[in-house]
């Protein structure tokens, strides 16, 4: 259930970015839509796409511009439901808001988005795609019922599984 409420209020907010925050028209992408997707080294601006899907963090705020200079919508990738130890807001997480380790992803542990101060962080995030032009989010990470076999470092309450 938490969840569920967790992705509905990241979807309103992404719905706050193309709207209010803006004061523009909700982006709808047609079904034939083309994306470029790059969250790794220097982005490649060359791709003539309706939409690039880029690292929030790791992508400086010139790329947004010709990005968005070129037509092209910016959508920024987070994690939403762990902390990367590489990350400049890595610090900003309490320690009691920290879990395991996440299988095959050095430095990265699950966190408790109950926790209201990593509940902060997070929105020190949205902010900051706010902040950096982002018109969307992608959030990631936000599945940790997918990963039920792979323990989160504390037991989440069973509504958080429910939908």
């Amino acid at each position: 259930m938490f969840w569920r409420r967790l992705i509905m209020a990241l979807g309103a907010l992404l719905i706050c970015f193309a709207t209010v925050c803006r004061g523009q028209e909700i982006w709808q992408p047609a079904t034939n839509a083309t994306w470029q997707w790059q969250l790794q080294f220097q982005v490649n601006t060359s791709f003539d796409v309706d939409m690039y899907d880029i690292d929030l963090f790791d992508v400086d705020t010139s790329v947004f511009d010709e990005i968005k200079a070129q037509g092209s919508v910016v959508i920024c990738y987070f994690s939403a439901g762990t902390r990367e130890d590489w990350r400049e807001d890595a610090d900003d997480f309490p320690e009691e808001g920290l879990g395991k380790p996440l299988a095959d992803w050095d430095g990265e542990v699950w966190v408790d988005v109950n926790n209201e101060e990593v509940r902060a962080v997070m929105a020190a995030r949205l902010d900051t795609a706010v902040e950096k032009g982002c018109d969307g989010v992608e959030p990631d990470n936000v599945q940790a019922s997918a990963h039920n076999q792979q323990p989160l470092g504390w037991k989440p309450p069973h509504e958080v599984f429910v939908s």
